[in-house]
C-alpha cells in the first residue's frame, strides 16, 4: 500500500506543486525555503482531512500536537492499496469568517487496468455513492469521512489514518522521555486487549509506548532494542521493568508502596547504574522514538520526518537509511534532509530536487538526476549543490 502521485493547488495562496510520482523511500532535497517541507506538511495535511474531516482527531494526538489542520485547496492523490489504484479529486476553500466548503470531491477506483469505477461523486444537486443518490449534506464533510463504511473507502480512510509524522520540536522530545502513571505495569502473560498502531503512536510517552510493544508485540519489541543496541554499541540492555521496583534518581529506596508503572531502563557497559530515558542524550532519545515508531507502524504506513538528522552526532547520523532498508517493503518513506552524508546514503533515485520560484515549485525526479551524474557517490552531492543553483 503506497501513495503513488500528488498534485495540489491554491489559488489563494498561490502553492502550485506539480505531480509528482512517490517511491517507497522519498527524499525532498533542495536549498532552504525551497517547499521541501511545504510539499511535506500538505501531503500529510491532505491525509488528516481524508481520515477526519475538518473536525476534531481523537485519537490521533500526533496529529494534534503538530496543529496541522485539514487542507485547503484542490488535489488529485493516487493510492495503491491492495493491488488496486485509486484516484481521488477533491477542491476545498475556506471564506474570510472560516467556513470551509467541499467544492468538488470524488473517488474512483481503477479495475483491470482499463475501466473506471465512480465509487462517490458530490455533485450540485447531491452525492452519488456508487448507485445512489444521497442529499448534499455536510458540505464540509469529505466523502471518505461520511461513507466509512463502504470497504473500499473504510479500506482508504484506514491507510490515511495510518500516517504519521514527527518533527521533534516544540518539546516532543521532552514528552517522549516522561513518565506516564495512567497505565500500570504487568507481566507479558496477563490477558489484556492488544494495543493497535493507534494506541502505541498516541501514547504520550516512549515508556508507555515501548511497554505496550513489548507486551503485545515481543516480536517487534527484539527489533527497535536490538537495533538500538547496533546503533549505539556502548549500550548493553534496554529493558521494560516496574517503576515501583526501580530506585528513583535521587531516592535511597524503591517506590513500590507508592506507583506501579511501565519504565524503560537501559544499561550501558561498564556502568553501574542503570538510565531512565529523561537521562538520555537527545541523540540516543531521538533514535529511540524514530526505531519504535517504524518498527511499530503497521504494513501500509506512511512515516513523515523534516530533517531528521537534527540534533544526532556524526557516530550515528547515517542511521536511518539502513533502518528503512529493513522496516519491510509495505512501509513508505517521506523524508527531508540537508546533510551531504544522508543523501549520499539514499538512491538518487530516490532523490526529488525541490525548487521554488516565488509560491511555485518545480521538482525534478532522482531519475533524471541519475543520468547527469557521474558514478562516484562522493560527487553526487557536490553536483546536487550544482542544481539547486542552475537550471536542468
Amino acid at each position: 500500500m503506497s501513495i503513488r502521485s500528488v498534485q495540489y493547488s491554491n489559488n489563494k495562496s498561490g502553492w502550485v506543486i506539480p505531480k509528482i510520482h512517490l517511491h517507497r523511500i522519498n527524499l525532498f532535497v533542495g536549498a532552504s525555503a525551497a517547499g521541501k517541507t511545504t510539499l511535506l506538511n500538505i501531503i500529510f495535511g491532505i491525509a488528516t482531512t481524508a481520515a477526519a474531516g475538518i473536525q476534531s482527531f481523537p485519537g490521533l494526538q500526533q496529529i494534534n500536537m503538530l496543529n496541522i489542520q485539514p487542507v485547503a485547496g484542490e488535489w488529485v492523490i493516487e493510492l495503491e492499496l491492495n493491488g488496486v489504484i485509486f484516484s481521488w479529486t477533491y477542491a476545498a476553500e475556506v471564506d474570510v469568517s472560516g467556513v470551509y466548503t467541499i467544492i468538488r470531491d470524488r473517488l474512483i477506483k481503477e479495475v483491470k487496468n482499463t475501466d473506471c469505477e465512480l465509487i462517490y461523486e458530490r455533485e450540485v444537486g447531491g452525492v452519488k455513492l456508487r448507485d445512489q443518490i444521497l442529499p448534499n449534506v455536510f458540505a464540509n464533510q469529505p466523502g471518505l469521512v461520511l461513507f466509512k463504511n463502504d470497504s473500499d473507502i473504510k479500506l482508504i480512510s484506514d491507510f490515511f489514518g495510518g500516517f504519521l509524522r514527527r518533527s521533534f520540536s516544540g518539546g516532543e522530545l521532552e514528552r517522549a522521555a516522561g513518565f506516564t502513571t495512567d497505565i500500570a505495569f504487568a507481566a507479558k502473560n496477563k490477558v489484556s486487549k492488544i494495543s493497535s498502531f493507534n494506541d502505541i503512536a498516541s501514547s504520550p510517552t516512549l515508556n508507555k509506548r515501548l511497554y505496550l510493544v513489548y507486551k503485545d508485540y515481543p516480536k517487534k519489541f527484539e527489533n527497535v532494542v536490538s537495533h538500538f543496541v547496533d546503533i549505539f554499541p556502548s549500550v548493553e540492555s534496554l529493558k521494560i521493568t516496574d517503576a515501583g521496583m526501580e530506585p528513583q534518581p535521587g531516592a535511597k529506596k524503591i517506590m513500590k508502596d507508592n506507583i506501579s508503572a511501565p519504565v524503560v531502563v537501559i544499561k550501558e557497559r561498564g556502568v553501574a547504574q542503570r538510565i531512565f530515558l529523561n537521562q538520555l542524550s537527545s541523540g540516543m532519545l531521538k533514535v529511540l522514538f524514530m526505531l519504535t515508531d517504524i518498527f511499530t507502524m503497521n504494513d501500509g504506513g506512511v512515516y513523515f520526518i523534516d530533517e531528521y538528522e537534527n540534533s544526532l552526532g556524526v557516530n550515528v547520523i547515517g542511521f536511518l537509511p539502513e533502518i528503512m532498508d529493513d522496516a519491510g517493503l509495505d512501509k513508505q518513506f517521506i523524508l527531508t534532509s540537508h546533510n551531504p552524508y544522508v543523501i549520499n546514503k539514499i538512491s538518487i533515485n530516490d532523490w526529488f530536487l525541490i525548487k521554488r520560484k516565488d509560491s511555485t515549485i518545480s521538482i525534478t525526479d532522482g531519475s533524471v538526476l541519475e543520468g547527469r551524474y557521474s558514478q562516484s557517490r562522493q560527487d553526487y552531492f557536490i553536483q546536487l549543490i550544482n542544481d539547486i543553483d542552475n537550471d536542468i
